[in-house]
């Protein structure tokens, strides 16, 4: 992203903690619409003429549209070609402990704010944060002390966030329009068959998604619980994730930096989104992280320096042609092992064809895989085509 960016910030839901209490939502939004100088000009005006067109030039607010699902795709579909991107941080409550710090507001919303400004402050070195007004005047005034002692003017260099009114300020209003239409995306309050179009829709504007906490699934199953593959690769895969995020979450190491928010917006994908969206492909994920502030990357060493240093930590990504889907289940480990197996197996042929080539040409005098620094290749190798065999003749035997 260009360096001179300014990033306005809005959220939907509410910070209780206890969802089951009614008008309590599940998910709490947090959205950045991050403009260039270039482009504020632009979207400013668009915002204004989508509010004269469709609300009568009043304040472009997703609770105003509610659950109208054809007014809402009318607003979106007016936002698309609009020169802005947007982060979005979804907190997932339900995963949050009732007694927890953060279920005191002020604390809550300091915390969530915190984290979406730490991730926005990768994007460049002068960057404006302006924050709808929230929490009132004693949140508003209490937040720069709050940032100063933990040392957040470091992470901002010269950037200090702002807060302005809503009506005035036509990016906090997209950023609203946003974070609403994401709430019927994701909330399971509010998700029905109008999500997908939604979802698609923001998608195209969408440099950044991820949730928070990490899911971790509970070690208190029910007594009658009996358990499944599926549910034991579920709880250990998701909980080798959570630590790889501990573990890496603050590490000052570029490389460990953009393993983390690959993973995590994998795990987004995989936790909230259809399963057809579950997978995101190499270049998405290229994108996302050049548009995060972290530095241009070619796909070989995206794939080794942050793909295969994530597998190196236990973490199955399932790699195909719709691209890489974080692996919880009994078939997204056959998703992985199958298209693992369409490029080993060729290149296993491939070989044995070559050596078999050299030795008809020297007699049999000189086998490639002779080495010793081959041997466990040579191994591998005579397995594969003894298999080969096998199937070849288990085959025939039905057969006849």
């Amino acid at each position: 992203m260009s360096s001179n960016l300014t990033a306005f910030v809005d959220e939907t839901g509410t910070n209780e903690l206890d969802a089951d209490k009614p008008g309590v939502s599940h998910l709490f939004i947090c959205v950045a619409v991050v403009v260039d100088e270039a482009g504020l000009a632009a979207t400013d005006a668009a915002i204004r003429q989508i509010s004269a067109d469709l609300c009568s030039w009043a304040e472009v607010a997703s609770k105003r549209i509610g659950g109208d699902v054809k007014r809402r795709m009318a607003f979106l579909e007016r936002i698309q070609n609009l020169p802005f991107g947007y982060f979005a941080l979804v907190i997932n409550k339900d995963l949050i402990p009732k007694d927890s710090g953060l279920k005191f507001k002020t604390s809550f919303y300091k915390f969530i704010n915190r984290m979406l400004y730490e991730k926005l402050a990768k994007t460049g070195d002068s960057l404006r944060i302006i924050a709808d007004e929230i929490g009132g005047r004693d949140f508003m005034e209490s937040f720069q002390p709050y940032l100063e002692k933990r040392g957040m003017p470091s992470l901002f260099h010269s950037c200090v966030p702002t807060f302005a009114s809503s009506t005035a300020t036509p990016c906090i209003q997209l950023a609203d329009l946003i974070a609403g239409s994401l709430s019927y995306c994701f909330d399971p309050i509010k998700k029905g068959d109008h999500s997908g179009q939604f979802r698609e829709l923001l998608r195209q504007r969408e440099v950044g998604i991820q949730c928070w906490p990490p899911e971790k699934m509970s070690a208190n199953e029910p007594a009658d619980f009996t358990p499944t593959h599926d549910s034991r690769l579920q709880k250990t895969m998701q909980t080798r994730v959570a630590r790889f995020l501990d573990e890496y979450e603050n590490d000052t190491d570029a490389d460990r930096q953009m393993q983390v928010m690959t993973l995590k917006e994998l795990l987004f994908a995989r936790q909230f989104e259809d399963r057809e969206s579950q997978a995101i492909v190499s270049d998405v994920l290229m994108y996302r992280l050049q548009h995060a502030g972290h530095e241009p990357i070619q796909k070989q060493a995206f794939q080794s320096r942050v793909i295969g240093k994530i597998r190196d930590a236990g973490i199955i990504l399932a790699g195909t042609t719709d691209g890489y889907r974080l692996a919880l289940s009994e078939q997204d480990i056959r998703d992985y092992l199958d298209h693992d197996r369409s490029v080993i197996e060729p290149m296993l042929y491939r070989m044995l064809k070559a050596r078999d080539s050299v030795k008809v040409d020297t007699a049999g005098l000189f086998d490639i895989l002779d080495q010793p620094n081959y041997l466990p290749l040579k191994n591998i190798a005579d397995t594969f085509r003894d298999s080969r065999i096998e199937v070849a003749v288990a085959r025939q035997t039905d057969v006849s």
